[in-house]
């Protein structure tokens, strides 16, 4: 059994079964993580969930996440839901080929927006809005201390990455790609940090607009080869900056990004 009252739900939701979450719309329906202590992520979809549809709510101020994926080859629907205030907005853990759409979801106020953590691999992750988290946009790593899997071959696509405390996306593991993005800052934020930066590994970055972040469009100063970021706006038609050849409205890069040939047009 499950209830809600006043339109706020009383109890966490553990699924392990396909499932259809459909609220009253994001500003009527809430999941309210600081209802108790105790209730530390707001849906957890664990194994044996092989669709979920989750419509129309807030989830909101839970400690480890809003919503926590763990099982693998799931399809994951989100429309009209806002993650809000929670230690990180949409976690997935040792998942392996699910496939979410945030359907234009907004996740704002976490610490993290998103996490793909352990050897969660084969993943694709399209259409969030991702924008004024207090840390990363996107963060794709090993769990802390792993000797073991690396998050690898994960696609970030059609996101708009924005505004976010720290970086855009982080990235370790191996042939991770993002690609038809916008990761930068909107007209009144001051963008990310770093657009995309590798921490390790190799990454495809790729068609996206990448301008207005602080410091770095891309940082491969860890990658353990030279990022493929051909075919991205840089906020300029000259290309990106210092490294390249582009001006003051560019976004720079450091070296370690394989840059040519660029957009000249958003």
């Amino acid at each position: 059994d499950y209830s809600t009252t006043n339109g706020e739900a009383n109890q966490p939701l553990v699924l392990n079964r396909s499932i259809e979450i459909i609220g009253s719309g994001s500003s009527n329906t809430y999941l309210n993580g600081t209802v108790g202590s105790s209730w530390m992520t707001g849906i957890t979809l664990s194994p044996g969930v092989a669709v979920a549809a989750i419509e129309g709510l807030t989830i909101n101020g839970f400690a480890e996440a809003g919503i926590k994926l763990t099982t693998d080859g799931a399809c994951v629907n989100l429309l009209d839901v806002v993650i809000t205030e929670s230690n990180t907005g949409f976690q997935l853990v040792d998942s392996y080929q699910a496939r979410i759409d945030f359907g234009q979801s907004l996740i704002t106020g976490c610490t993290n927006g998103v996490e793909v953590l352990g050897g969660s691999s084969n993943n694709s992750l399209t259409g969030a809005w991702i924008q004024g988290n207090l840390q990363n946009g996107i963060l794709v790593e090993a769990c802390p201390g792993s000797t073991g899997e690396t998050p690898d071959n994960n696609t970030i696509e059609m996101m708009h990455i924005l505004d976010n405390g720290a970086d855009g996306v982080v990235l370790s593991g191996f042939d991770n790609q993002v690609i038809n993005s916008i990761i930068g800052r909107t007209d009144v934020g001051s963008g990310n940090d770093v657009g995309v930066r590798v921490v390790s590994g190799t990454a495809l970055v790729n068609w996206n607009a990448i301008e207005g972040n602080f410091l770095y469009g891309v940082d491969a100063s860890g990658a353990s080869s030279p990022v493929n970021a051909k075919y991205n706006w840089w906020g300029d038609d000259s290309g990106p900056g210092p490294v390249g050849p582009g001006g003051n409205d560019s976004d720079n890069i450091t070296a370690n990004v394989v840059y040519v040939p660029w957009l000249n047009y958003k």
